[in-house]
């Protein structure tokens, strides 16, 4: 009778704070006890833990494009304004299985000081892998299937993914943008209830790692959410957040989005929690994919942009004079999208870089850019190879015609300068994949304003350059290998070229010098 009775009141407690656990609000069960935080640096161990297919050394032999992304985005720029994806995807592992990384359930046990992140440094690296984890493959085709069509732009769209997700799955990411230019960047909650507030009108009720539970003083922290202004407002089509509170007490909030159209999508925790493979892993023909198109600012400059992307079938990827992606199958590519980094903290500057990812064949292109206000560079291409265009002249618009990109033999043009300007062209091609690089520099070319080319830059068989154009002016060609096994290193003697002249050189014609690692080239 006594067992039976223990057994009885064991068996109350357990509902009891069953009761208690379930009865948690969302907010506190999910929420940190410290703020959205930012790092100045993720080192390459963030970024080769964040995905697979990445080397555990930063030398780019073996994946010289992702060194590329690395050092221009990944480094310092995709964390500057916060770490917003990686605390809410990190949360919401934790709480589905239990632990993530080392680390257990409650969240707002481990401690931290405001937004400086948590008191523990492993905790940080930990939040800071999660983070990578919005530039993996099954984030990238997750997006991209929600962006095709215009789909994302559709506040209906979004909110019923995220509810569908939400009831198959529990609570999951949302992410929302300022507008459209990637430059503008995002930022990620969780949303754990959509609420029918009658007609089209609904609420995505959401955790903000922006605002804490865990501080019950600070204006706009727990009252956020115990005054229930923690919902994404969704009208029809339209949708809006309170993204930050303005002039302390008045309550006057920084309204998401700035223009008419910005994107709401929703990510589930099964594509976003594992590690997974590298964008450059698309499965498909590299030899025929343009893997990506990135711009990126110089010098901590601004306003660098992709204006245009257009196959050899006339395919655009904006309509024009627009940030709009044309997704009309008569007219649109239909097949590359942005990425919008995620991690804003609050109001912030533009993003230093673009991003575009292609997901079908596109062996030729061009993309007309311009570049920031103190110059910017465009790398387009892959891992499988890839051409780069760098220049110093701020505001100056441009296009890069390129060929056979991820091939032995790439090409490339450039033409329809608005202005004068120089730059530096860059050819890398993988002659043994993921041993030995190849690249051919071409530095100071002048590009003269004209419609028609005005250099062009070729290689064939990973062996033969030849250079043609129309500037008088003298460039410098160097061409070196780069490789695991470093005997195989070497470098040229720079050779003055006139691009005006044309000039032609076979392999025939370099002298191989082993070591020390220097080949002399002769041109005709």
């Amino acid at each position: 009778m006594i067992m039976k009775r223990l057994y009885l009141l064991l068996l109350f407690s357990i509902l009891i704070l069953s009761t208690q656990v379930s009865a948690q609000p969302a907010p506190e069960k999910y929420g940190w006890s410290f703020l959205n935080f930012t790092t100045p640096v993720f080192n390459w161990d963030i970024y080769r833990n964040s995905m697979f297919a990445i080397p555990p050394d930063s030398s780019g032999i073996t994946s010289p494009f992702d060194l590329v992304f690395y050092n221009a985005a990944f480094k310092s720029a995709l964390s500057a304004a916060g770490n917003c994806f990686g605390l809410s995807i990190m949360s919401l592992i934790m709480n589905k299985d239990g632990g993530q990384l080392g680390y257990c359930c409650p969240t707002n046990f481990y401690g931290g000081s405001g937004t400086t992140g948590p008191t523990d440094v492993k905790l940080t690296r930990a939040i800071n892998i999660m983070h990578g984890h919005q530039v993996s493959l099954a984030c990238i085709q997750d997006f991209f299937d929600q962006v095709v069509g215009g789909h994302s732009l559709l506040a209906h769209y979004g909110k019923d993914k995220v509810k569908s997700i939400i009831d198959h799955e529990g609570p999951c990411l949302v992410s929302i943008t300022k507008g459209l230019s990637p430059t503008d960047g995002g930022h990620t909650l969780i949303a754990y209830e959509v609420q029918n507030l009658g007609g089209s009108h609904f609420h995505i009720m959401v955790i903000d790692p922006n605002r804490i539970w865990a501080d019950s003083v600070t204006l706009d922290q727990r009252e956020f959410y115990t005054n229930g202004r923690n919902y994404i407002d969704v009208t029809g089509d339209s949708w809006t957040y309170k993204m930050a509170m303005i002039g302390g007490s008045s309550f006057v909030y920084d309204l998401w989005p700035h223009s008419s159209q910005a994107h709401l999508t929703g990510t589930a925790v099964s594509i976003a929690g594992p590690t997974g493979r590298v964008p450059t892993s698309l499965g498909l023909a590299i030899g025929e994919l343009m893997t990506k198109i990135f711009i990126s600012d110089l010098d901590a400059g601004s306003g660098g942009m992709v204006a245009q992307v257009q196959n050899s079938e006339g395919k655009r990827l904006f309509k024009p004079g627009t940030e709009d992606i044309d997704w009309d199958p008569a007219t649109g590519l239909r097949s590359m999208v942005p990425f919008f980094p995620s991690d804003a903290v609050g109001e912030h500057g533009k993003f230093p870089f673009e991003l575009f990812y292609n997901m079908a064949a596109m062996p030729n292109a061009e993309v007309e850019f311009r570049s920031g206000s103190k110059g910017s560079f465009v790398a387009i291409g892959g891992n499988a190879g890839f051409i780069k265009l760098t220049t110093h002249e701020a505001g100056v618009t441009a296009t890069i015609g390129v060929t056979g990109v991820g091939t032995a033999s790439p090409s490339v043009s450039v033409k329809n300068a608005s202005k004068p300007m120089l730059c530096d062209i860059e050819i890398l091609i993988p002659t043994k994949r993921g041993e030995i690089n190849r690249i051919y520099s071409l530095k100071d070319v002048e590009i003269q304003p004209g419609e028609s080319s005005q250099l062009e830059f070729a290689i064939t068989g990973a062996r033969d350059v030849s250079i043609h154009g129309k500037s008088t002016r003298g460039s410098l060609l160097t061409i070196s290998q780069q490789a695991l096994d470093h005997s195989k290193d070497f470098s040229t003697d720079a050779i003055a070229v006139t691009p005006a002249n044309g000039a032609t050189w076979a392999e025939e014609e370099w002298v191989f010098m082993k070591r020390p690692p220097v080949v002399h080239l002769t041109g005709k």
